[in-house]
């Protein structure tokens, strides 16, 4: 778990004598993607491990809802996993034209760790369709989704 953080994963099966298999728990609808330490339990009682165990769990989009926007600007809800919302300003989503290349990066604002906001300022360039990608703002290296959408005049 992360300091102050906790989730349990169900009931575990070994593979072997020194293999588990765990089902990962939804931790990034809930929590801060990040590292994690793994904590094995057997009849309630944590099992020792010679070095500490992690797991890291990483961000992830999966959808931008609506598919298409005016011209004038709009919003677009980008939907995913383990979003950060302790660090203001940590998200942008940059619009990038496919026919021209032309394209607006606004910020991203947190609303849980699931769900990401995105503001869209009135598009200045002819109506195109649209690759939206959303990027960390600090030097964590990420790799996103991107889906077509189309901007309507």
């Amino acid at each position: 778990s992360a300091p102050g953080k906790s989730m349990s994963s169900a009931p575990t099966g070994a593979l072997s004598l020194t293999s588990l298999q765990c089902t990962v728990p939804p931790w990034g609808l809930v929590f801060a993607a990040g590292v994690v330490n793994l904590t094995i339990v057997l009849d309630g009682t944590p099992l020792s491990t010679v070095h500490p165990l992690a797991f890291v769990f990483v961000e992830d989009i999966y959808a931008f809802i609506p598919t298409a926007v005016r011209a004038s600007g709009g919003e677009i809800a980008v939907f995913g996993t383990g979003f950060d919302a302790a660090i203001p300003g940590l998200y942008q989503c940059r619009l990038s034209c496919l026919e021209t290349g032309a394209s607006v990066t606004v910020g991203a604002e947190v609303l849980d760790a699931g769900v990401l906001r995105v503001a869209l300022p009135p598009w200045p360039f002819a109506s195109c369709s649209l690759t939206p990608a959303v990027s960390r703002t600090d030097a964590t290296p990420t790799l996103w989704k991107s889906f077509a959408t189309r901007l309507v005049v």
